[in-house]
């Protein structure tokens, strides 16, 4: 589970859930 790709992917999500509860 150590893939680049899907790393990318989690640290997305938690950018756009920190821009959700930031508004």
């Amino acid at each position: 589970m150590s893939n680049p790709d899907i790393m990318k992917y989690m640290d997305r999500l938690k950018k756009l859930q920190k821009k959700v509860t930031a508004q």
